[in-house]
């Protein structure tokens, strides 16, 4: 009789079922884009590291001889489908820009450039022109 209650009271303890006790059922996004703005000499690079554990993701911007330029924390919001990563700019809070990453396919994304009007961020009229933007999931 105690063997029957006991049994199944142990593997409640042992093996619990929520989402947040097992590792591998939230993953870990390490997201690199390589982009050259137009009329740039080099091309430039930036990397996202997202960890569900976390409510914000690292930016991280490289110089072109790959030392790290700036290093930010910033804010993301994952769905089933998209991760859309929001960068403010640091120095300067009227501007930023907004990824939306498709989980399945990274390569496969939109960059939304924004500037602060009456207290929301909305999409630029003139964005800055890249001759290419290219992510991958790493």
């Amino acid at each position: 009789m105690i063997k029957k209650l006991v049994i199944p009271l142990l593997a409640i303890f042992l093996f619990p079922v929520s989402s947040e006790a097992f590792p591998f059922g939230k993953k870990i996004y390490d997201i690199s884009c390589e982009y050259k703005i137009k009329g740039d000499k080099e091309s430039s690079k930036e990397r996202f590291i997202i960890d569900p554990k976390f409510d914000k993701a690292t930016y991280i911007q490289y110089k072109s001889n790959n030392e790290v330029d700036t290093q930010d924390m910033v804010t993301y919001e994952e769905s089933p489908n998209q991760i859309k990563i929001k960068y403010i700019y640091p120095d300067y809070t009227k501007i930023g820009w907004f990824f939306i990453f498709d989980k399945n396919d990274f390569t496969k994304f939109e960059l939304i450039e924004v500037e602060k009007e009456f207290g929301e961020y909305v999409e630029v009229d003139s964005p800055i022109q890249y001759d290419f933007y290219n992510c991958k999931k790493t």
